[in-house]
């Protein structure tokens, strides 16, 4: 995939901004890893900035709050909010375009493996897999789901997207 977006900055142009995409055969094979490779790093640049939360972070009275100490309550508690949301979009799509069966404890799932092969209680590697995955399933089910989680969040927040 390539992806090719030129700002025009002359003051007469008649179209401010060129966007050229184009997509390969094999980038179709896992669409979502292709994606990530794309979001991952603008949702790091975006949570960079100094953003506001969207309007769905602030409580419908916002308004009727007074200026003051609870509307700077309120407001870093949007800020928080919306920092944690940014957060979890950022970890699904790292992990995405990463490695999103074990996350960050591959390295850990990997030597556990090697260790139980070298005591020779197992024959191959693969009759050792099914111990190390019950060991491992509680924490590769969470990370499974802060993936569903982030994924959903981008979704929500799609439009939010913008400074």
């Amino acid at each position: 995939m390539k992806v090719d977006i030129r700002y025009n900055i002359r003051k007469n142009a008649s179209r401010w901004q060129e966007v050229r995409v184009w997509i390969h055969d094999r980038d179709l094979w896992s669409g979502d890893v292709t994606l990530s490779h794309i979001i991952h790093p603008f949702l790091v640049k975006f949570a960079q900035d100094e953003c506001r939360p969207p309007m769905c972070f602030y409580p419908e009275n916002i308004h009727e709050i007074e200026e003051g100490d609870s509307y700077a309550a309120v407001e870093q508690d949007a800020i928080a909010r919306w920092q944690k949301c940014l957060e979890t979009m950022i970890y699904a799509f790292y992990w995405i375009k990463t490695d999103t069966v074990f996350g960050p404890y591959k390295e850990k799932i990997h030597k556990d493996l090697e260790k139980a092969v070298k005591t020779g209680v197992y024959r191959d590697r693969f009759e050792a897999w099914q111990p190390i995955f019950e060991k491992w399933d509680p924490q590769l089910k969470e990370h499974a789901e802060k993936i569903r989680e982030g994924t959903r969040l981008f979704g929500q927040h799609f439009q939010s997207l913008w400074t």
